[in-house]
């Protein structure tokens, strides 16, 4: 065994071990830049994350946009900065169109900028990102629940094609076991009821019943 022998493959295993620091370094410094999710955001809009390179650090972080950008006026957003809190939608939109850039397929990431599209009154991109959003994840159930809410809070400002959207959803949630949610929807919201009830009914006789004990449950309470 010659010396390049020993040489070629140290070099290979130091190499290796600085890729693994800088993906361990891309991955997780965002997430270390605040105790929660206001703290940390109010931080990326000083300085815009890099986009991590594996899917679940990448909803990390739409996680947090999406729980700031869901509750505008909680409680940590009321002590930040004017500026900083003014900043967090474009902050929030960026990191999701870079997500997006690497992974189009991510139907978390469309949901994060239709969110903060509508923050910034842009309803032209809330409408085309909830539609990219059905379109890359339409059996995602999770994603579909908060997609249907954020529809449901801006229903007047919905196009005919995201209408179309919406209904899918309410027809993917109540054939599964999210189908709590649109019943409280139901009976939380007298606006949404015609709706979700004509949707219902053209359902087969056991969604149908799956929504009916939904229904018992959420006028009855725990």
């Amino acid at each position: 065994m010659n010396r390049t022998d020993l040489v070629i493959p140290a070099i290979a295993g130091i190499l290796t071990a600085l890729l693994g620091v800088l993906v361990v370094n891309v991955e997780s410094a965002p997430l270390l830049s605040g105790d929660s999710p206001a703290q940390r955001v109010s931080h990326w809009t000083m300085e815009t994350p890099p986009t991590p390179f594996s899917v679940s650090a990448q909803n990390l972080l739409l996680a947090d946009c999406e729980t700031v950008l869901a509750n505008p006026d909680a409680l940590p957003l009321r002590y930040l900065e004017d500026d900083v809190r003014a900043g967090i939608p474009a902050t929030c939109r960026a990191i999701a169109e870079n997500i997006l850039h690497s992974t189009p397929a991510s139907g978390y990431g469309w949901l994060i900028v239709a969110l903060a599209a509508i923050q910034e009154g842009d309803e032209a991109t809330l409408n085309a990102a909830i539609r990219m959003s059905r379109a890359t994840a339409p059996a995602e159930g999770w994603i579909a629940e908060d997609r249907l809410m954020l529809a449901e809070q801006h229903f007047a400002a919905l196009e005919p094609e995201t209408l179309a959207t919406y209904e899918d959803d309410i027809r993917l949630l109540v054939q599964t076991a999210r189908v709590d949610r649109v019943a409280a929807l139901y009976a939380q919201n007298p606006q949404a009821r015609d709706r979700i009830g004509a949707i219902v009914e053209s359902l087969p006789p056991r969604a149908q019943q799956r929504f009916v004990g939904a229904l018992e449950r959420a006028w009855t309470g725990p």
